[in-house]
């Protein structure tokens, strides 16, 4: 029966992973295929927000996200941000860094530029090597997600960037599926 159980947990995390096609990333390009650079002392670059949507999704009128490992505005460095929208809940000075946006019309899919953040480094020690931020669900609703022109929310998934990657083989835009965490306790809470 455990077996059983464990693998239909498994089997409903694979597919929940290949079905999730609205995903958020962070990119240093508008086009959205780019997700590291290189940031030292006395340097700046701008990344961008991108949410890509699957082919049925036209269109957005709001979303919701959070950033994992953004790093500390402060002494070392700043940033800003610029939205697509005025419709904007969160700001970078939160510790957790968490938005939730809303567009008054539709932006046209599948590419929408959500916002940019521009960065500027006052040291090396800002970021150090491999400082990996993750896109991921907001904390207050828990979810990562869409939501389209018909209002209906839709799942998404986040992917990473990485600052001064040190092993370009482990920069990819890493794709991270918010319902991974629990899924996997789950199968764990089986044994």
């Amino acid at each position: 029966m455990k077996i059983t159980l464990t693998f239909a947990l498994i089997l409903t995390v694979l597919c929940g992973v290949a079905s999730a096609e609205n995903f958020i990333g962070i990119y240093n390009e508008e086009g959205g295929t780019s997700c590291t650079t290189d940031l030292n002392a006395f340097e700046n670059t701008t990344l961008y927000i991108v949410a890509w949507l699957d082919q049925s999704v036209p269109s957005l009128t709001a979303t919701e996200f959070s950033i994992l490992n953004f790093p500390e505005i402060g002494s070392l460095g700043n940033v800003t941000a610029s939205w697509n929208t005025p419709l904007v809940i969160g700001n970078l000075s939160t510790i957790s860094h968490r938005f939730a946006l809303a567009f008054p019309t539709p932006a046209d899919g599948p590419r929408v530029v959500l916002g940019s953040m521009f960065f500027f480094s006052f040291s090396d020690q800002w970021l150090g090597d491999d400082h990996i931020m993750i896109v991921r669900e907001h904390q207050d609703s828990g979810t990562l997600s869409v939501v389209d022109a018909t209002f209906e929310t839709l799942p998404a998934t986040g992917y990473s960037y990485t600052f001064n990657c040190t092993t370009p083989e482990n920069c990819d835009c890493d794709e991270y599926t918010p319902t991974q965490d629990t899924s996997w306790g789950a199968v764990k809470a089986l044994y």
